[in-house]
C-alpha cells in the first residue's frame, strides 16, 4: 500500500483495531439516524448537548495517561502492574471527583427536562473511561481482536436497545439505561479478557504518577483543546438557541463525524509506521505522509463537491427532517472537513517526530479561535456564526501545521496532490450539473464511476509521461 514491507503482526493487529472501530462508528451513526427520526430535530439536539457537556467534565479524568501506556509498555512490558495499578487508582479517584463537580452544576444550566438523562450519561462516561487503561493494555499485548470484540459488543448492544427505547418508547432516559448497561458489560468483558496480565494493587506513588504526568500532559492538552473545537459549539447552541436548532446543526455534524473515520482508518497503519520511519529514513516517512495526504484529499474532495450539490436531498434522506438551515451548516461544515483530514493527518506526523508539545501549542491556537469565533457568531448567526467557527479554526489549524513540517521536518509536495482529484472534481461536478433531476443513488453511482476512470487515466497518464 505505501511501498513498505509492514511485518504482518502489526497489519493483522492494527487491521483488527481499524476494521472494528469502522465497524464501532458505523453503529454509532445508525444510533444517531434512529435519534433524529423517531424523536426529531429536537431530540438529537438533546442527545448532543448531553454528550458535549458530559465530556468536559471528564476529559481530565486520564491526563494523557492511556496514551502513554501504549508509547511506554510497548517498549517495555515489564512496568505493567506499576503503570495499571497507578494509573487505575489516580483515575477512580479524579473519575468521582468529576462526576460530583459535574453532578453539582447539571443543576444550574436551565435543563431540568434533561437532568435524569445528564445523569445517566455521567455514570455511563465513568464506565468508559475506567475502560480506557484496559483498552490500551490490550493493545500492548496485542489482543487486538479483544479491543475490537469490546468495541463492538457496547455499540451494537445500544442499537439494540435503541429499537425498543427510541423507536417504540420514544423515550431518551430509556434509551441512556441501554446504553450505561452496554458499556458496564464492555468494561466486564475488557476485565475477564485482561485481567491475566496485570495484578491490581490500589494506591498512588505520588512521584511516579508525577513523572508520567509530566510526559503525559501533551496528549491531554491536544485532547482538551480538540474538544473545545469540536463540542463547544453544540453546547453553545443549546444554552442559546434550544435544542432544535442544535439538533440542525448535529445533523451535518454528525454526518461528517463519520467521513472521519477516513483519515483515521490510514492513521491506524501510518502513525506507528511514522514513529520508526522518522528517525530511520526521513525520505520514506515524506513519501508516506504524501500518500496518505493524498489518498484523504482523492477520497474528501468529490464528497464535497457532491454535499454543495446534493447536500439538502442526503439531510432529508437520511434524518427525515431536512431543513435549509441543515443544508446551509452542511456546506460550511463540509469545506471544514478537508481541513480537519489534512489536520489530523499533519497532527498525528508532528506529533510521530516526537514534537507532541508543537501539536499540543497548535492545537491551543486553534481552540482559542474556536471559543473566541462561538462567542461572537453564535449569538448573531446560530448554527450558521457555529459552522464558520469550526471552519476558520482548522483552517488556521492547517496553515500552521503546514509551515511547521515544511520548515522543520520535510518538504513535501502538498499541491503537486491536488491535482489528480481537483481535476476529477471538476468533471463530476460538470456531469452533477446536467443530472441533478435523476434518482438519488443514480447520480451518486455515475460519479463516482466518472471520477474513478477520471482518476486512472489520471495516473496512467502520469506514468507515461514519466517512462517517456
Amino acid at each position: 500500500m505505501f511501498g513498505i514491507n509492514l511485518k504482518s503482526e502489526f497489519v493483522k493487529n492494527t487491521g483488527h483495531i481499524g476494521i472494528s472501530t469502522i465497524i464501532q462508528n458505523i453503529l454509532s451513526y445508525l444510533i444517531i439516524i434512529l435519534i433524529s427520526r423517531y424523536l426529531g430535530a429536537e431530540g438529537l439536539g438533546q442527545y448532543s448537548f448531553i454528550f458535549a457537556f458530559v465530556g468536559i467534565f471528564f476529559i481530565f479524568s486520564d491526563f494523557g495517561l492511556s496514551q502513554l501506556l501504549i508509547k511506554d509498555l510497548a517498549k517495555d512490558e515489564s512496568k505493567i502492574n506499576k503503570y495499571i495499578s497507578n494509573i487505575l487508582s489516580l483515575k477512580i479517584l479524579l473519575l468521582i471527583v468529576c462526576f460530583i463537580i459535574y453532578f453539582a452544576l447539571i443543576f444550574f444550566i436551565g435543563k431540568h427536562e434533561i437532568i435524569i438523562a445528564m445523569i445517566i450519561a455521567g455514570i455511563a462516561q465513568i464506565m468508559a473511561q475506567l475502560s480506557q487503561p484496559l483498552f490500551s493494555l490490550g493493545r500492548v499485548k496485542h489482543k487486538s481482536k479483544t479491543v475490537g470484540i469490546a468495541l463492538i459488543i457496547e455499540r451494537l448492544l445500544t442499537l439494540i436497545f435503541s429499537f425498543y427505547t427510541i423507536i417504540i418508547l420514544k423515550n431518551l432516559n430509556l434509551f441512556l439505561i441501554g446504553y450505561l448497561i452496554a458499556h458496564i458489560i464492555r468494561i466486564i468483558w475488557l476485565f475477564l479478557n485482561t485481567k491475566k496480565y496485570f495484578k491490581f494493587t490500589f494506591g498512588i506513588n505520588k512521584k511516579y504518577i508525577l513523572s508520567l504526568i509530566k510526559k503525559s500532559y501533551p496528549f491531554l492538552l491536544v485532547a482538551s483543546f480538540a474538544f473545545i473545537y469540536v463540542q463547544m459549539d453544540t453546547i453553545m447552541l443549546s444554552l442559546i438557541n434550544g435544542d432544535i436548532v442544535t439538533g440542525w446543526y448535529n445533523a451535518p455534524y454528525k454526518l461528517i463525524n463519520l467521513l472521519n473515520i477516513i483519515p483515521a482508518t490510514l492513521l491506524m497503519f501510518g502513525f506507528p509506521l511514522f514513529s520508526k520511519l522518522f528517525s530511520r529514513n526521513k525520505e520514506k516517512a515524506k513519501k508516506l505522509l504524501e500518500k496518505i495526504l493524498q489518498y484523504s484529499l482523492v477520497l474528501i474532495l468529490p464528497i464535497v463537491v457532491g454535499v454543495f450539490f446534493l447536500g439538502y436531498r442526503i439531510l432529508e434522506f437520511v434524518y427525515k427532517f431536512g431543513s435549509v438551515e441543515s443544508f446551509i451548516a452542511f456546506k460550511i461544515l463540509i469545506v471544514a472537513t478537508i481541513f480537519i483530514f489534512l489536520t489530523t493527518i499533519l497532527g498525528q506526523f508532528i506529533a510521530s517526530a516526537d514534537k507532541q508539545l508543537v501539536f499540543a501549542k497548535i492545537a491551543g491556537v486553534g481552540a482559542v479561535i474556536n471559543i473566541i469565533l462561538n462567542f461572537t457568531l453564535i449569538p448573531k448567526y446560530s448554527l450558521y456564526g457555529a459552522g464558520i467557527a469550526t471552519l476558520t479554526s482548522y483552517l488556521v489549524m492547517f496553515i500552521l501545521m503546514f509551515i511547521y513540517v515544511k520548515k522543520n521536518l520535510v518538504k513535501f509536495k502538498f499541491f503537486k496532490l491536488l491535482i489528480m482529484p481537483l481535476v476529477g472534481c471538476l468533471a463530476v461536478g460538470i456531469i452533477l450539473n446536467n443530472i441533478i433531476n435523476l434518482q438519488l443513488f443514480l447520480i451518486i453511482l455515475i460519479c463516482a464511476v466518472v471520477y474513478a476512470l477520471i482518476l486512472v487515466c489520471c495516473e496512467l497518464l502520469k506514468k507515461k509521461i514519466i517512462l517517456s
